[in-house]
Parts: structure tokens; C-alpha cells; sequence
């Protein structure tokens, strides 16, 4: 069950990195999302 929690937290960082980092620090590569 602890295996399963830490890939499944891992997952959800993963995945909310990959929503949250591109707002608080927009690089100049990421052109698909809105100003």
C-alpha cells in the first residue's frame, strides 16, 4: 500500500507540476498558452 501511495503522489506532483509551473514561471517556450 505504501508503494501505491508514493506512485500515486508522484503521479499527482507530475501532473500538477506540469499545470502549475507553466503559470508561476512561463517560459518563453511554452507559446500555446495565453497571455
Amino acid at each position: 500500500m505504501n508503494e501505491g501511495n508514493i506512485c500515486f503522489t508522484k503521479a499527482t506532483f507530475t501532473l500538477m507540476s506540469s499545470f502549475v509551473l507553466p503559470i508561476v514561471f512561463p517560459s518563453p517556450t511554452a507559446t500555446t498558452s495565453p497571455p
